[in-house]
């Protein structure tokens, strides 16, 4: 994303070591683009509605994938994918105020029960697919774990519809996305 000094790459050792140190990145970026996909596959086969997706950048300069699925129209599943293999997964309540009130905190409680209770189900479905979640810590369900997401002044990501075995999946180009956003990066 920054341009390096001509200066960096005196000789042929220095430019092989830039070279490896950007394919792992770019190894990493891939490998965190194949679990999303995975987990947006899961996430839909299970009923969920895929609602938007995005790139949020670490002051570190790691990425890590944020997509949001809906459940019903008050509650929603936020996925934080980085570039370690790391996955988090919380229930969000849905709405128009971002002011999180007592209601919005005993809603949340009971939606974050019944998304505990299909947790497994959804590791399961991820398993199937390859990507085998080794659980590092869990939060049992907590009134004080209430997040709420104004979804409409979100910017949603465009989906393209996938027709596999007569139903429709939503898919999302997130290698694109990226190298879009790259371009508007160097635009600048």
């Amino acid at each position: 994303r920054q341009p390096r000094d001509l200066d960096d790459f005196k000789d042929i050792a220095s430019l092989e070591k830039e070279i490896t140190r950007l394919r792992s990145i770019y190894r990493k970026q891939d490998e965190m683009d194949y679990i999303a996909d995975q987990i947006n596959d899961a996430m839909i086969s299970l009923g969920y509605t895929f609602v938007t997706s995005r790139v949020l950048t670490k002051q570190d300069s790691s990425e890590t994938e944020f997509s949001l699925y809906k459940s019903d129209d008050q509650t929603g599943i936020s996925v934080f994918t980085d570039q370690s293999g790391a996955v988090m997964m919380r229930m969000t309540v849905l709405g128009d105020d971002p002011v999180i009130t007592d209601n919005d905190r005993e809603f949340s409680y009971q939606q974050q029960i019944d998304f505990c209770a299909g947790h497994t189900d959804l590791v399961s479905a991820l398993a199937e697919r390859g990507i085998f979640l080794k659980q590092k810590s869990y939060q049992e369900p907590d009134r004080a774990h209430t997040y709420k997401l104004n979804v409409n002044s979100q910017s949603m990501a465009t989906a393209t519809q996938v027709s596999s075995r007569g139903t429709t999946t939503q898919k999302l180009d997130r290698r694109r996305r990226r190298r879009e956003s790259s371009k508007k990066v160097r635009a600048l």
